[in-house]
């Protein structure tokens, strides 16, 4: 009788978050142009409903984390995507967040294959692996086209963590508001 009850709850609060949320504000005019070009529907990303998808995954899975990356056989601009708490790692240094690990799974010639980012401050990390070994980047056509160690300035992470309640059971992780569901 109770099973849909949490769906509900998940999806009324991120149409509720979506709907009250007000375009961003920007000082300089120059940071709010790139802003609406990045999420545009010629660039096809769609500011609210990533922040949507990010609310209900933060919900059901209790934390995650905005990642940003420059493809520009896409696009000009970057390429925001939010991963779950299942595809995330949070790497800390005294409870600072030092880097933010992304896994994907890409499956090629019927091979499962993970894609490792390592996001830290001014640098992105990847590695491929394939059944537990690190194998070179150009195993797969969708990372071929990556480099192993990549450097930008600014002493920023290009990633967020999201999470809204802590977890009393794993220290530094978000809680799901499904935790306390029997």
């Amino acid at each position: 009788i109770h099973t849909a009850i949490p769906a509900l709850i998940i999806d009324t609060h991120a149409n509720i978050l979506v709907s009250s949320l007000n375009s961003p504000t920007f000082e300089d005019e120059a940071d709010g142009e790139i802003f609406n070009s990045t999420f545009s529907h010629d660039n096809n990303q769609d500011f609210k409903e990533l922040i949507k998808e990010a609310d209900t995954q933060v919900l059901i899975e209790g934390d995650g984390a905005f990642k940003c990356s420059w493809d520009t056989s896409l696009s000009q601009y970057p390429i925001w995507e939010f991963y779950p708490g299942s595809k995330v790692e949070v790497n800390r240094t005294h409870n600072v967040i030092t880097e933010i690990i992304f896994y994907t799974e890409i499956v090629e010639n019927k091979r499962k294959y993970t894609l490792k980012e390592t996001y830290g401050k001014g640098y992105i990390v990847n590695e491929l692996y394939y059944e537990n070994h690190v194998v070179d980047l150009t195993a797969t056509k969708a990372t071929s086209g990556l480099e192993s160690r990549v450097e930008f300035e600014g002493n920023y992470i290009a990633a967020i963590y999201v999470k809204y309640w802590d977890n009393p059971k794993f220290k530094g992780r978000g809680k799901s508001i499904l935790a306390g569901k029997i």
